[in-house]
């Protein structure tokens, strides 16, 4: 009905001013939003067909309401019909294409503190409300990188009510149990904000597997490489944590040094700059929308730099952090879009500082 009466509006007003002109077109293509009435994941939907379908029928009718359209006039609907195929393409591109355009994403660091290789794996975001083709080929590749540690970094299934929910995380843990990831300095899973505060056990997903459940904040003697694995709320949390366990670190050889690599769902922990070489974190999807020359939209976590929400950055006092975009996208009423924001895990070969490799 709104469609036929927009329409209906421009036949009547052929000759309508620049500036009706405009408001129409933007009436047609933002009133999208609005019959998604809050669900925005049906706005993105009724942006991209119903949207660029006002366009095209604008264009059409203003042609057939002025088959002698002058030099002057063209431009009205061809810029309709741009404007259409612009939004037909980046919506095909950002709901088909780029969720499932899954990247490895490969780091290094050499450092003198190791005297062999060490490789790790990081993904994190998983946050599916159905498992498909897409999820196991990306734990298949995860599992192919032959990883020395494997660290799941929080959200793996995201579903509109706890029952639905319960039934995913039963899914999820066949598919661990047929994918079998494996390490040998272990696996472990992080607890991410939709494993918080559930009727059920979040740890069911790994029931069966051998992959460690991380509740609390634990701290992991690895050889040359020391692992804080961050607890959820912890990795919300803007304070230093301790990397030894308290009351230890006095008897430890402090002569002994190793590498620290910290690891959270959020990368907020980031921000009280923690004494680390490496910190890891996922949650924020990248912004799942990145503004070519600009970078993410928003990040939805509070006094997270926005340039934070992926990538790698040194900071301040030396650290690196690299944040994950995730391999999933955000469900429910979310719209369930990338845009120049390709899903990703980390890959971390930790080497030798004199290595050739």
């Amino acid at each position: 009905m709104v469609v036929i009466v927009l329409l209906l509006r421009v036949w009547r007003n052929c000759g309508i001013s620049i500036f009706q002109f405009i408001f129409l077109c933007a009436i047609g293509c933002f009133s999208a939003v609005f019959l998604g009435l809050g669900h925005f994941n049906y706005a993105s939907h009724g942006l991209a067909w119903y949207g660029s379908g006002f366009l095209i029928g604008s264009g059409v009718i203003f042609l057939t309401h002025h088959r002698n359209t002058t030099l002057h006039q063209i431009w009205k609907p061809i810029s309709l019909f741009v404007t259409a195929f612009l939004i037909l393409s980046f919506s095909v591109i950002a709901l088909f294409v780029e969720p499932t355009r899954l990247e490895i994403l490969r780091y290094e660091y050499r450092t003198n503190l190791v005297t062999k290789p060490v490789r790790v794996a990081f993904i994190a975001d998983i946050q599916s409300d159905q498992f498909t083709d897409y999820e196991r080929r990306t734990l298949m590749l995860l599992k192919e990188q032959n990883a020395d540690l494997i660290i799941l970094g929080g959200d793996y299934v995201q579903a509109p009510t706890m029952e639905i929910e319960y039934r995913l995380i039963r899914e999820f843990n066949a598919l661990l149990k047929e994918v079998k990831l494996e390490a040998p300095l272990g696996v472990y899973a992080i607890k991410g904000n939709q494993e918080d505060s559930r009727w059920y056990d979040w740890a069911l997903s790994f029931e069966g597997t051998n992959i460690n459940v991380i509740n609390h904040t634990r701290r992991l003697n690895l050889g040359e490489i020391r692992v804080v694995l961050l607890s959820m709320e912890h990795s919300f949390s803007k304070r230093r944590f301790a990397i030894y366990n308290p009351g230890a670190s006095r008897r430890l050889p402090q002569s002994k040094k190793q590498f620290i690599l910290m690891a959270g769902h959020s990368p907020r922990f980031a921000l009280a700059e923690q004494k680390v070489h490496l910190a890891l974190a996922g949650h924020t999807h990248g912004g799942q929308i990145q503004i070519p020359f600009w970078g993410a939209l928003f990040n939805l976590t509070a006094g997270l730099p926005t340039r934070w929400s992926s990538g790698d950055h040194r900071l301040p006092n030396g650290s690196i952090l690299i944040v994950s975009k995730g391999t999933g996208m955000e469900r429910g009423r979310a719209p369930r879009v990338r845009f120049n924001c390709k899903p990703d895990f980390l890959v971390i070969d930790i080497v030798p500082e004199s290595s050739n490799k």
